[in-house]
């Protein structure tokens, strides 16, 4: 009889840690709190993350901002540096506010706080469209559902920085949208630089055709096939370099977004070239 008891307090206790469990989880999904953490990274730098999921009974968003934060120690720290992670992370809701205006490494933290913070507001107050309001079936009454935007350090050396950033935005269409943009940033003269624009025309047209075999064996096209009948889009059929490129310190690195060659069901393609096979080549960055 005794251990019989024992075993129906130890059912309630279950019962009551469950229940409690599930009140906690409730409200942890209707009231989020905003986490923000920071992560050692490699080297001299860090990543630091800001995530909040907003959701209530008829609204739902997902929050991320991830970009790297450097060591003021190191000689790439500087106004044009910051600036432009912030440009990146901030884009362009709040882009004439007076507070994003002058970064710095020691106010950084705090003016993207109060972005974040403005994030949140700005989408908690969002008026609801009619549309969404009146249909049921609609997951979120507001336009955004999931909001990242994402920096990395690629390479580091004594010439350059560089850095790649993505955006996805998913607003409950077909599907999400992103895109994927390099930064190079150039150590000694203090500027910014896409790599390929430094190529002189004898060393593009040695790239161009090492591209395109690499292009075509990712995306399984025969070299006897046009690129329109392999249903992508560049002009006459005539391969060219992404809009973006980028070096790390061992590569050269083309990307092709989601419809700047061919349609969404395709997807973005990524080109990685060793820099010893370009220089075999005579091409130098």
């Amino acid at each position: 009889m005794k251990k019989l008891i024992k075993f129906i307090v130890f059912l309630f206790i279950l019962f009551i840690v469950f229940i409690t469990g599930m009140v906690v989880q409730e409200d942890m999904d209707k009231n989020p709190e905003l986490v923000k953490t920071d992560k050692s990274g490699t080297g001299s730098t860090k990543d630091i993350y800001y995530y909040q999921n907003v959701s209530d009974d008829t609204n739902y968003l997902e929050l991320k901002l991830v970009f790297p934060l450097m060591d003021p120690a190191d000689n790439v720290i500087n106004d044009s540096i910051y600036n432009k992670i912030k440009d990146l992370i901030t884009g362009f809701e709040t882009k004439n506010s007076d507070y994003l205006k002058n970064i710095t490494y020691e106010n950084f933290i705090p003016v993207i706080d109060t972005f974040f913070d403005q994030l949140v507001d700005n989408y908690k107050n969002a008026p609801v469209s009619e549309e969404r309001a009146s249909d049921p079936d609609l997951y979120s009454a507001r336009s955004v559902w999931r909001y990242d935007r994402e920096i990395k350090i690629l390479g580091n050396n004594d010439n350059f920085l560089s850095l790649v950033f993505q955006e996805i935005f998913d607003t409950g269409g077909a599907h999400p949208n992103g895109f994927r943009k390099y930064f190079c940033f150039d150590k000694k003269q203090k500027n910014w630089f896409d790599p390929k624009d430094r190529l002189t025309i004898e060393e593009t047209d040695k790239l161009l055709p090492i591209a395109e075999k690499i292009f075509r064996e990712i995306r399984e096209i025969p070299e006897n096939q046009t690129f329109e009948d392999a249903g992508f889009w560049f002009d006459n059929n005539i391969f060219k370099l992404s809009r973006s490129t980028c070096l790390t310190d061992t590569s050269f690195i083309l990307y092709y977004n989601d419809y700047e060659v061919t349609n969404h069901a395709n997807g973005p393609t990524y080109l990685e070239i060793p820099l010893s096979v370009l220089k075999k080549e005579g091409i130098e960055f």
